[in-house]
């Protein structure tokens, strides 16, 4: 399956919505700042019917968050870094099979 690229989503939803490609490209850029939780300060970002981005930490785990300092050789603690986890809606069933249909390069 033929993975459809930014600047490709870019011009189908700037084609669909009649505005300018950059307007489509600035909202997208937008949607991720907002997805990775640096502008907004907030833990969750929801877009209704279609996906929730949730801002998760990794578990401190036993030995795997331990790194060894290259020049001293003593151990160090590395920190988690927070990531997006994206969940679907419940009610985004009908959307995903609508969209996987419409984009479908066959």
């Amino acid at each position: 399956m033929k993975v459809m690229r930014k600047s490709e989503l870019v011009s189908h939803l700037a084609a669909k919505a009649g505005i300018r490609k950059k307007a489509v490209a600035t909202v997208l850029d937008e949607l991720q700042t907002l997805a990775s939780g640096k502008s907004n300060g907030r833990s969750q970002v929801a877009t209704p019917g279609l996906a929730k981005a949730v801002k998760l930490y990794r578990n401190p785990r036993e030995g795997r968050d331990k790194g060894r300092d290259t020049g001293t050789g003593e151990i160090v603690k590395i920190e988690t870094k927070p990531r997006p986890k994206f969940r679907r809606a419940a009610t985004s069933d009908e959307v995903f099979a609508a969209l996987a249909k419409a984009f479908s390069f066959q």
